[in-house]
């Protein structure tokens, strides 16, 4: 048992450098949804769909994101960025990454720009009740 274990680590710590796996992890259909859930999350942040934004959001986020609190820090994120602001469609997604976890589906990287600036969310998309939500947020360019 412990040698399977030990394996198991091994195999786990070169999956992290994209060397190899225990289990399939990132599956197209994974990487479809959470495309498409981190897409449109942005887009109902630009839209000014705040409440839509908001059912995105697992639990734990829903319950520090209110849909006011998202509108505030979208403004703080975008400034005086002038009109009109877009979701171009630049995306950047991994289906592996240091913190994984069981249920998560994919990280993905969503641009937002306007004249004058250049930003963009970053969420983790998992599996909650047999729904795709947002278990992790960040604003901005890194």
């Amino acid at each position: 048992m412990r040698a399977a274990v030990g394996v198991c680590r091994l195999f786990l710590g070169l999956s992290a450098l994209g060397l190899g796996a225990c289990a399939q992890v990132g599956s197209a259909d994974d990487e479809a949804i959470t495309r498409r859930t981190g897409l449109t999350f942005a887009e109902h942040l630009v839209g000014g769909r705040y409440d839509q934004a908001h059912q995105m959001l697992g639990r734990e986020l829903s319950a520090t994101w209110s849909p006011e609190k998202l509108r505030t820090r979208y403004q703080e994120m975008i400034g005086d960025g002038a009109g009109p602001i877009v979701v171009p469609g630049h995306t950047e997604h991994l289906a592996r990454w240091p913190d994984r976890q069981a249920k998560d589906r994919g990280w993905i990287y969503v641009s937002i720009t306007g004249t004058g600036f250049a930003e963009a969310v970053t969420v983790v998309v998992a599996d909650e009740d047999g729904a795709a939500r947002i278990r992790q947020l960040e604003w901005g360019r890194p």
